[in-house]
């Protein structure tokens, strides 16, 4: 018999920031993102917290900065990246949360627009099931290509995610949680059984509201949830 899946977003969800601002303020440090390009960034993100980005016109324009760069170069740095200064924004209720999933048995699986590096990254740190994120064109010798994978991990595109996933360890999406954050993840929680809504931005707060989803309130310093 197919067993639940407790699905968790990563940005603002798992961790208390989004950590393609952590990125870009690192590559900018390392001299590698221009001012231009952090303006770009910036923007986007903004478009992103109001769930108005396009968001597979935003990840060609990030990826067209690193195209031509090896793969293996870019999921080293995205490791040690995450060691030195994404793990440690990781939300103590939300490891709690995850915890508590793997008490009674339910598959515990990550679902980001995230990179496949950052997602390996969280996946050996967490101790995660499985994961679905968005992944990048490879040339044949190993190189990115500056495009990204259709589908992304993000918007509709985070069901066929959770359907393949759930396809391949034998889960039940319907009767799944499903923890986020953002506004665009919608079609996922109108899918699940138990949408939880996690530090909502103001699309989704009304959302959660009007449809009676709960609303969990994690902080840095902990805070409350219920799996």
């Amino acid at each position: 018999m197919s067993r639940p899946a407790a699905f968790f977003d990563f940005d603002r969800t798992l961790i208390s920031v989004n950590s393609a601002t952590l990125w870009v303020k690192a590559e900018r440090e390392a001299g590698r993102v221009s001012s231009w390009q952090l303006f770009k960034a910036a923007a986007f993100m903004v478009q992103y917290h109001l769930s108005m980005i396009d968001m597979e016109r935003a990840m060609n324009s990030a990826l067209s900065t690193i195209a031509g760069q090896p793969e293996s170069d870019l999921a080293e740095r995205t490791r040690v990246w995450y060691r030195d200064q994404v793990r440690q924004h990781l939300l103590p209720a939300a490891v709690e949360s995850i915890e508590s999933h793997r008490r009674e048995g339910h598959a515990v699986i990550l679902l980001t627009s995230s990179s496949p590096y950052l997602s390996a990254a969280v996946q050996e740190d967490l101790n995660l099931d499985a994961v679905g994120c968005t992944s990048y064109e490879i040339t044949e010798d190993g190189c990115i290509t500056g495009r990204v994978k259709l589908p992304m991990c993000y918007g509709k595109g985070k069901i066929d995610h959770a359907v393949r996933l759930a396809s391949i360890h034998d889960l039940d999406v319907d009767h799944s949680y499903f923890y986020t954050d953002s506004y665009t993840d919608r079609p996922l929680l109108e899918r699940v059984e138990h949408p939880r809504v996690v530090n909502p931005d103001p699309r989704l707060r009304r959302l959660a509201r009007k449809r009676g989803w709960q609303i969990l309130d994690w902080q840095p310093t902990g805070g409350r949830q219920t799996p």
